[in-house]
């Protein structure tokens, strides 16, 4: 792959050079067709690096924005989890709040806020 590269480029390169010799001998011929070829490749050049620098900031962009709604996604997740830890807690224990209604109501909550404190107290 590399001597066809190689092989590739070498031919260029004599062209460019037989059109550069052709432009200097005989101009009015062929400096147009040599300046539109300079311009050509002037334009692919600035044309890849602005599409190159457009694509990066895109993909940072997007990157950016991937990550914020993956933790946002994993943070409700994590709370999600840990509620229904403390509803399972307080289902194996008989803590519902249903047994509080009768004029007990602050018991379950409190009930509930020792749970969450021993849940984010305990490891795992």
């Amino acid at each position: 792959l590399a001597l066809h590269t190689f092989l590739l480029l070498a031919r260029v390169l004599l062209n460019l050079t037989w059109m550069l010799l052709a432009a200097i001998l005989d101009p009015e011929n062929y400096l147009p067709m040599g300046t539109a070829l300079i311009v050509g490749v002037a334009v692919l050049v600035s044309t890849k690096r602005e599409l190159s620098a457009a694509g990066n900031m895109l993909r940072g962009r997007l990157s950016n924005a991937f990550e914020t709604h993956l933790q946002a996604t994993l943070r409700k997740a994590k709370h999600d989890i840990e509620q229904e830890k403390v509803a399972s807690q307080m289902r194996d224990l008989g803590l519902t709040r249903e047994a509080f209604n009768g004029g007990a109501g602050d018991g379950a909550v409190e009930a509930e806020k020792t749970l969450r404190l021993g849940l984010a107290a305990a490891p795992g």
